[in-house]
């Protein structure tokens, strides 16, 4: 006779065997995603425009206690990003003073939040193999690693699909929890990306699936969370004459400015579709049509759907969720960039992640198929990462030129200086955080005040006088260096008085 006590016993010692072995893959896997994240974090930041847009915010939240309900202006006239990002950065700017590295520390945590958020949410639908498989994708994606280290607000929204799918199952499995997360995500929308509201018809799809009980109780829930986390905005809303609101409308009946529309727009919009599907799937650095990448997507869902590894409500929760987005941004008069399509990352993720998981359930023959093809994702996309060539004129490089401009002043005893750019337009952006953070005072150019020139790229010009990696410098003329002649230094600091493009009080 069996001993039933032992029985139950060897069985609750393998679950716990089993249950501690996935949780140490994805310790390893995670250990992965913080070295891809963290690697080299100064030499790889490119500082732009947007990073020192983020950090003047947080000095006008920190140092001018400015409390802000909006960060930045969107490309969309008279429509903001929430400020939530930016306040989120303020512990880091606190912890390093002020340096804007902290953005990048920040933002990593939040791509380290998401790996989490992935082995979390395909645990709780799928089981711990879809978990750990979604996990090290996120982990060692070359496209999420770029993403989740380029520190700007919309750096979280793949976190968002995540959770909002998460929440989908939730609602249709009737539970009061997705009900509250819902309502935490919608109020998200105007921090990381407003079209990510074209998905909400999704919650309405998976409560129409639901069972529906007690579903009064439900939606109240729904809505005072949404409410009481959306306050933010609808404060600004009131103060400001429903601005937002009136722009949102305003841009969807007007004319955004591309050339192109009709079946030239679409075939546009399934062409940076078929370029993120591509980057997302492995990277752009692959050879091979971008068209081979979406016809293989839309053959994995075809495969799970006949084989009923995902079924009806899945299947045309994903048809929707693509072909939403490529009708509107087809009909949308807006020029489409490739990160407004962020949202479409989930569908890929999702279809590679259960294609891979049937593979490994299917026997040996498939395992180690399945098994070459995780590694070779994972080949090649770290590859990609650590073969990637540096951009210098970054981070490191703008900030040792501005310390060199603080040095110079200092040792010829100039109170302020003016600075020039030689440049392509926008390039002369990103560098007046770090001229606050050094405490220079600014002037126009002129003849008044010694000016010192900073070119890009070098070959602008036929010579500078120092270099700072792909940047270079040119000091002030000669006669400013006899000490004879001083600095009208009179009138505000342009640094601080001079519009900045995307930032308003």
């Amino acid at each position: 006779m069996v001993n039933s006590k032992n029985t139950n016993t060897s069985s609750i010692k393998n679950k716990k065997n089993s249950k501690n072995k996935y949780l140490f893959i994805f310790f390893l896997i995670f250990l992965i995603g913080i070295f891809l994240r963290f690697y080299q974090i100064k030499a790889r930041f490119l500082y732009g425009h947007d990073n020192d847009l983020i950090a003047w915010i947080v000095k006008d939240i920190v140092v001018d206690g400015h409390l802000r309900l909006i960060g930045q202006e969107t490309s969309t006239q008279g429509i903001f990003i929430g400020a939530l990002y930016y306040y989120l950065q303020i512990p880091f700017f606190w912890l390093l003073n002020m340096d804007p590295i902290a953005e990048v520390v920040a933002s990593s945590l939040i791509g380290l939040f998401g790996i989490f958020s992935s082995y979390f949410v395909f645990k709780r639908i799928f089981g711990e193999t879809s978990a750990i498989i979604a996990s090290l994708l996120i982990s060692v994606s070359y496209f999420v690693v770029s993403n989740d280290r380029e520190a700007v607000p919309t750096t979280p929204v793949l976190i968002w699909t995540i959770w909002f799918f998460y929440s989908l199952y939730k609602i249709k499995e009737d539970r009061l929890n997705g009900f509250i997360l819902a309502g935490i995500l919608v109020s998200l929308i105007w921090h990381l990306n407003v079209t990510l509201i074209l998905l909400a018809p999704l919650w309405i799809w998976a409560f129409l699936y639901s069972e529906k009980k007690e579903y009064f109780k439900k939606i109240i829930v729904f809505i005072l969370t949404f409410v009481t986390t959306s306050l933010p905005l609808f404060v600004f809303e009131t103060r400001h004459g429903f601005m937002q609101t009136g722009s949102f409308i305003a841009s969807l009946t007007t004319k955004q400015g591309d050339i192109i529309s009709g079946g030239d727009k679409l075939r546009r919009v399934i062409f940076l579709v078929a370029k993120n599907v591509k980057a997302w799937s492995l990277t752009s650095e692959v050879g091979g049509s971008v068209y081979i990448f979406l016809l293989m997507i839309a053959g994995i869902y075809i495969y799970l759907l006949i084989s009923k590894k995902i079924n009806k409500f899945l299947g045309l929760a994903v048809c929707y969720w693509l072909v939403v987005y490529i009708v509107f941004f087809a009909s949308y008069s807006k020029i489409v960039s490739e990160y407004y399509l962020n949202g479409l990352f989930f569908v890929v993720l999702l279809g590679l992640v259960l294609f891979i998981a049937c593979l490994f359930e299917k026997g040996q023959k498939y395992k180690i198929s399945a098994q070459v093809l995780v590694a070779f994702f994972c080949i090649v996309n770290i590859n990609a990462f650590l073969t990637k060539n540096i951009n210098h004129s970054g981070y490191v490089e703008k900030n040792n030129l501005i310390d060199f401009i603080n040095y110079d002043m200092s040792s010829n005893g100039f109170g302020c200086a003016g600075i020039s750019y030689i440049t392509d337009p926008g390039y002369e952006l990103g560098y007046r955080y770090f001229f606050w953070k050094k405490q220079i005072v600014t002037k126009h150019p002129s003849f008044e005040v010694p000016v010192y020139s900073i070119v890009f790229p070098i070959n602008k010009v036929d010579r500078v006088d120092y270099t700072f990696g792909s940047l270079g410098l040119i000091l002030p003329e000669e006669r400013w260096k006899s000490g004879n002649m001083k600095p009208d230094c009179s009138g505000g600091n342009t640094n601080l008085t001079d519009t900045m493009f995307g930032f308003v009080n």
